[in-house]
Parts: structure tokens; C-alpha cells; sequence
């Protein structure tokens, strides 16, 4: 009896070993097999890389680099220092339609870019936006836009650099041809908004849901009032929210001058003014001052722009006012134009007035084009 005991132990020894040793294999077989894929994984993620490296997402095709007909580069300049760099490109078509415009940092890397293609009677086909991505870097993501018989956009497709559908866009219309239903989706920002009209194409009704981490829903109304002539003066939205910090509800009301510009715009939340902005105009439609002010009505912030006889803006001279009452400059700019109107030159300048950084606008026609 002992002698089987002891032949009943060795066996069941050896089928553990047998089973612990199978089970080696088999794990040290499934790493093998992750370690591969990762390997693969890695190993195309580098030749993706390469070949964005080759042919850059932001760039434009052959095809629509034929169509360029006009590029403009701005370069940076620092005044103290010397150092120059361009820090943006934008490329255009005949029609001044705007093909590509990219940014780029001080070391030459590009930091966002959009590209742009169109069609017949003017239609925007093809748009692409690039968006931060956690971690850093930027990632194009494309809207292909669809259209009806009578050339309304009726929605679009949104997919990223690597084809992978991320949003999608719909339009429905009244049959006077006026919008009456917009709906966006994005994916990436767990976001879906529904935009309803009326038959004069003036929204009345906007739902707003945003799932995961910054969870939102919000409902909006509107109502309007109008002059004896018919033009809209004051717009009231009614905007009643549920999120992650709780229900809230924001009234925000607009009022337009007789040019249909807004010339005050106050959003109270529970209540309370939260944002109060005014704007004043010239006889020629162009805002020549802005104020900010708090929930007492004191002025927080002022801008003030100057225009030359064309229209074109020649001063933003800005100014916040400190804890203590005084106000500081914090932004100024005097820009210059060619005699053809084209801006040349952005000076930004310190609150004594002098230069610090200059902006310089170099516009190139083809050679097929003619000169600029």
C-alpha cells in the first residue's frame, strides 16, 4: 500500500511538471506571438511615418498644385535679435480661394495646417483641419462634402489620416431652399449637435450632447425682435444646461444696430452677468472699439482700431485695467499695406511704443501668372 502511494505521488509530480512545462510553452508561445504583432505594429507605424515623411499629409496633391496661383509667406522677425523664420505659407487659387495654409515654429516643424479643395459653382468639396492629439503632435481630419441638384451641401463624411471614419454632417432644407436641420457629429470629442430653423432660415432650437469626461447636455431656444422695417435688433437664446458640474441655465442676449452688426452682446448664468461685451462702429460698417465689462459694469478690457481711407485696419491698440484701477497696454499693433491694399507688415510693439516683433507678408504670383 505504501509502495503505491509513493508510485501515486511520482506520477502526480510528474504530470505537474509535464503540465507547468506545457504551460511555459505556451505562454513564452503567446508572448512570441505579442511581441510580434507589437513588433509589426511598430514596424508599419515606422513606414507609415516614413512615408508621411515623404509626402506630407498637409501638402498638396500635383493636381491642386497646379492651381496655386498665388503664395504668401509670412516671416517672423525679431527685432532685438535679428532672427527670422517664416511661420506660415498659404497658397491660392485664381479665384482667391484659399488652397493650403500652414504654420510652422521657430525650428521649421509644422504645428497645424488646412488644405482645401472646391469645385464647380464655387463648391467647397474637400476640407481638412489639423487637431492636437493627446501627447502631442497634430492629426488632419477630412470633411468630404455632398450636394444636391440645386448645389446645397447636403452633409459630409469626416475620416482622419488614415481613412478611419470619424464624424459625419447632415443638411435638410425647406423647399424655398433655406436650411432647416443641421446635424454634426464628431467622434473624437464624443460631441453630436442638432440645429433646427424655420422657414426664414433663423434658428430656433439647438441641442447640444458631449459623453465621457466633460459630459454635457444642453437645450437652446430663441426669440427675436424686430424694427418697424423689419430688421432684427435683439436676439435672446435660452439655453438651459445639465453637466458635470450640475444644471445651470445662461440667458444670452444680443442687440444689433440697423446694419445687422452686434453692437452688445450680455450672457447671464443663473441670473447673474458672467459676459458683457460692446462694440461701436464707423459710417463704413468697420468696429472701431470694443469693451469688456464685469458683472458691476466695470470696464475690464478696451480695443480700439484705426482704419485708412480703404477700409483697411492700420492700428489694434488694446488695454486691461489692473487690480488696482489702472489700465496697462497689452496688445498694439500698426499694420502696412501696399499700394494694391495687401497687407505687408504687422509691427507689434511694446508699451512704450517701440518695435519688438514685425510680421512681413511676401506675396509671389507664378510666373504664368504675371507679376504681383
Amino acid at each position: 500500500m505504501k509502495k503505491f502511494s509513493r508510485v501515486l505521488i511520482l506520477l502526480l509530480a510528474l504530470i505537474l511538471t509535464l503540465t507547468a512545462c506545457t504551460e511555459d510553452r505556451s505562454n513564452a508561445k503567446q508572448n512570441e506571438q505579442e511581441t510580434q504583432k507589437v513588433q509589426a505594429k511598430s514596424k508599419e507605424a515606422n513606414s507609415k511615418q516614413d512615408k508621411s515623411e515623404q509626402e506630407p499629409y498637409y501638402k498638396l496633391s500635383k493636381e491642386q498644385q497646379q492651381k496655386v496661383h498665388l503664395v504668401v509667406k509670412i516671416i517672423r522677425e525679431d527685432v532685438d535679435s535679428g532672427e527670422k523664420y517664416v511661420t506660415r505659407i498659404e497658397k491660392y487659387d485664381k479665384y482667391d480661394r484659399l488652397l493650403n495654409e500652414i504654420d510652422k515654429n521657430e525650428k521649421g516643424e509644422v504645428t497645424s495646417y488646412e488644405r482645401y479643395k472646391y469645385g464647380d459653382n464655387d463648391k467647397l468639396l474637400e476640407e481638412t483641419r489639423s487637431r492636437s492629439m493627446l501627447g502631442g503632435g497634430i492629426m488632419g481630419i477630412t470633411k468630404d462634402y455632398s450636394y444636391n441638384d440645386q448645389s446645397k451641401k447636403t452633409g459630409y463624411i469626416a475620416k482622419n489620416e488614415w481613412g478611419v471614419k470619424c464624424g459625419k454632417g447632415i443638411y435638410n432644407y425647406y423647399e424655398n431652399g433655406n436650411l432647416k436641420y443641421k446635424y454634426t457629429n464628431d467622434q473624437y470629442r464624443s460631441r453630436e449637435k442638432k440645429f433646427y430653423y424655420n422657414k426664414k432660415g433663423e434658428k430656433t432650437k439647438v441641442i447640444d450632447d458631449v459623453d465621457g469626461i466633460f459630459e454635457l447636455h444642453a437645450v437652446s431656444h430663441f426669440k427675436r425682435e424686430y424694427d418697424e422695417q423689419g430688421r432684427l435688433i435683439k436676439e435672446t437664446e435660452i439655453r438651459n444646461i445639465d453637466g458635470q458640474f450640475g444644471k445651470k441655465k445662461a440667458e444670452i442676449t444680443t442687440y444689433y444696430n440697423r446694419f445687422g452688426e452686434s453692437k452688445e452682446y450680455i450672457e447671464r448664468i443663473n441670473g447673474k452677468i458672467d459676459t458683457w461685451f460692446q462694440r461701436e462702429y464707423d459710417e463704413n460698417g468697420n468696429e472701431i472699439k470694443f469693451v469688456s465689462r464685469d458683472s458691476n459694469g466695470t470696464i475690464k478690457r478696451i480695443r480700439k482700431n484705426k482704419y485708412d481711407k480703404n477700409g483697411n485696419k492700420i492700428e489694434d491698440f488694446r488695454r486691461a485695467r489692473k487690480d488696482n484701477g489702472e489700465f496697462w497696454i497689452t496688445f498694439w499693433i500698426e499694420s502696412k499695406y501696399n499700394e494694391k491694399g495687401r497687407l505687408v507688415k504687422d509691427i507689434f510693439k511694446n508699451k512704450n511704443g517701440e518695435s519688438g516683433v514685425i510680421m512681413h507678408f511676401n506675396y509671389q504670383k507664378l510666373k504664368s501668372e504675371g507679376e504681383i
